[in-house]
């Protein structure tokens, strides 16, 4: 893991802590993957963001427009949060926070995110075996997020926080072929 990962992660806690101390947690989780999504599609609103010519003030009421209207809490928490971001200078991270933040929210609640990667689209019976399967080994529930890549070209690649079960036709291959390589070297 990187500093800026682990410096990522201390403040996605701080911001879990205070937000489940008041009971905003989800909410908060919410607005910041939102905020993320929204500056990841328009990467020249987090330029300007991320400016450090740009005074605090400035930034303060772009962010204070963004939450106007939302819950009082979570227009002060998130506020409050981007602007220790752009003080620190780690306006940056904040892609970072917001996935490190949905782990740990994730966490508490005894929820883990399980990803399968397969050559062809799962039918909901194939899934459900795999994701109940992992529950059971792991004795957590598990939200699902799946994804087609036809380049392991068959088989399906499984991934629970560091752990990867693969079994795609692409690393069998590539593990036989480093198999004949052997063979014919001897």
């Amino acid at each position: 893991m990187t500093k800026d990962f682990l410096t990522a992660q201390r403040y996605a806690q701080a911001l879990f802590e205070l937000a489940n101390e008041q009971g905003e947690d989800e909410y908060v989780e919410a607005e910041l993957e939102a905020l993320s999504a929204s500056l990841k599609a328009a990467p020249a609103a987090e330029r300007f963001l991320g400016n450090p010519a740009l005074k605090r003030a400035q930034k303060r009421q772009v962010i204070e427009k963004l939450f106007t209207g939302k819950k009082p809490k979570i227009e002060d928490i998130l506020v409050k949060f981007l602007l220790l971001l752009f003080d620190k200078h780690r306006f940056y991270l904040l892609h970072d926070v917001a996935v490190s933040f949905r782990k740990i929210a994730d966490e508490s609640q005894g929820q883990a995110v399980v990803e399968i990667r397969s050559a062809l689209p799962m039918g909901e019976g194939q899934r459900g075996a795999i994701v109940s399967r992992i529950e059971k080994m792991t004795g957590k529930k598990m939200a699902v997020r799946s994804e087609v890549d036809a380049r392991i070209l068959g088989g399906v690649i499984v991934k629970v926080g560091n752990k990867v079960m693969d079994d795609c036709v692409r690393t069998k291959i590539g593990n036989f072929k480093k198999e004949l390589t052997k063979i014919h070297s001897i």
